[in-house]
């Protein structure tokens, strides 16, 4: 069964409206699913058409010679109408190129410590777009409800100069393996430089818009990443196996092409200063609590002030913290095996960032009511009464719905804690019945297992909040942290 559509109008992509009120008293309590209610007429759906195109062109190419030297290349060229009408902004060709010497095959190579030994140079260009913006300005089109005009609201200014995000990557790695491949693994190096990414970029009110879709920054990213295979352990019936995983990144703001100088945007990790780092964590000086329960703050020559004073909305005065993105990732994964047991354990973790506690907010007395209500248990402690400022550090419920004493608090140094964990996410246990064993059974095979995963968590913040279910430095939302859960399993094969 086809949709029909009142009025339906191809090039705008829109309907007329529908006398709901008069199919109601015509008995028809509904009609396709939307309802008469409160005097109103109802839009009914919304109608809406993309249209995205691509075109690309691109090839490989892959040599080895000897089994010593490798080289390859690959390159494409794509195009696409969600950049700028500036065809010099639209077309992007990308490519990659590497070398690879694999000294161990060498003739002068003999070494009693290293089985292998190979080295890798990689250096080339990749793209990305933005699927949510458009060059061109977007208008919507809809019929008013009550006037049944057409309407326009403008959802994409646009942008004529939106160029795709370029990214050039060097990389150089060591392969390697050693003691009889007992050891074995890589150590690579990368530098990453990102040009023209995209961002909010601000513009004059007077233009109607706040912001618009734009290229705002280049970005540099270096870092390395060890893995490493060990065998401490290896006989007939033990073997102990450790894979270990160690990575790390600096990320630097290299240029801003776009004033996002902002104080509510370095609140929210998204302050773009030339040397800071992406996701830079930025909070007022917190100073305590004045003698009316009043957040007070301390400027950035180490002054105590008022938060209604300068300090308030000058972002000179904020304190940079750190970093909201973990600089440093690991996991280490180990097992050992006897005989049919296998037992093994998976530990990851994230080290050198920070994040936001939940945000307090209870702006009047009448958020007091906490009837079905969760709220965090600090409320208990706010300020009360005179003298509570030498014991606390939570403002008293503000006297009207406009008092922004607790955002004060909330995106105050105090409340910025680090992020370090370390996750024992998986821990397994495992029997495989020897086949010899199951001549009597009706089984081929049959092997009975037992794993607990999210076992336990460290974490460095004396407040024991999990990082992890923090929902970002933007919204420090609390989410339900994960749970431990504990499984049983059989598989048999007949």
């Amino acid at each position: 069964m086809r949709d029909s559509y009142v009025g339906f109008e191809s090039q705008l992509l829109s309907g007329s409206l529908v006398d709901w009120k008069s199919i109601n008293d015509r008995n028809v309590p509904t009609w396709n699913g939307y309802r008469y209610v409160r005097g109103y007429f109802y839009n009914g759906p919304l109608f809406g058409e993309n249209e995205e195109r691509y075109v690309s062109f691109y090839g490989n190419l892959g040599y080895s010679f000897d089994r010593k030297y490798d080289l390859t290349f690959s390159g494409r060229i794509d195009d696409s109408n969600l950049f700028g009408a500036d065809k010099s902004y639209r077309l992007l060709p990308l490519w990659s190129a590497g070398l690879g010497w694999n000294i161990s095959q060498e003739n002068f190579f003999n070494s009693d410590l290293f089985n292998m030994l190979k080295l890798r140079f990689t250096y080339g260009f990749n793209g990305n777009i933005d699927r949510s913006t458009v060059p061109d300005m977007k208008v919507r089109i809809i019929r008013d409800q009550y006037t049944q005009n057409m309407v326009g609201e403008i959802e994409n200014p646009g942008n004529e100069e939106l160029k795709w995000e370029k990214t050039s990557v060097a990389n150089m790695a060591v392969d390697f393996s050693l003691l009889n491949n007992r050891i074995s693994g890589s150590l690579e190096y990368y530098n990453k430089e990102s040009r023209d990414l995209l961002g909010e970029k601000r513009l004059n009110p007077i233009l109607g818009y706040q912001s618009v879709k734009a290229n705002v920054a280049k970005v540099s990213n270096k870092g390395m990443e060890l893995q490493l295979n060990l065998t401490p352990l290896s006989s007939e019936n033990f073997n102990w196996l450790v894979h270990l995983n160690v990575a790390y990144n600096k990320n630097s703001i290299e240029e801003a092409y776009a004033d996002v100088s902002r104080l509510s945007y370095a609140i929210r990790g998204e302050y773009l200063k030339k040397g800071r780092s992406i996701g830079a964590a930025y909070a007022y000086r917190w100073a305590g609590l004045s003698e009316d329960g009043k957040p007070l703050l301390f400027n950035k020559e180490g002054e105590k002030v008022d938060y209604i004073a300068d300090v308030a909305e000058n972002i000179e005065h904020l304190k940079h913290i750190g970093s909201s993105i973990a600089p440093w990732h690991g996991s280490l994964n180990t097992s050992w095996t006897y005989k049919g047991f296998n037992f093994s354990m998976l530990f990851t973790g994230s080290f050198g960032h920070y994040f936001r506690m939940p945000e307090l907010n209870y702006d009047t007395s009448s958020s007091l009511d906490f009837r079905g209500n969760n709220m965090i248990k600090e409320i208990k402690d706010r300020w009360t009464k005179p003298g509570d400022e030498l014991l606390t550090n939570v403002p008293k419920i503000g006297d009207s719905p406009w008092d922004v004493d607790y955002d004060y608090y909330n995106q105050s140094d105090l409340r910025v804690k680090p992020a370090d964990f370390i996750s024992l996410k998986e821990i397994s246990l495992s029997y495989e019945f020897d086949k010899s064993k199951l001549i009597s059974m009706p089984f081929k095979a049959l092997t009975l297992s037992a794993q607990v995963r999210n076992a336990y968590k460290w974490v460095k913040n004396d407040e024991g909040i999990d990082p992890e279910s923090i929902l970002s430095i933007h919204y420090p939302s609390l989410m339900n942290p994960e749970q431990m859960t504990v499984s049983f399993g059989v598989k048999a094969s007949f």
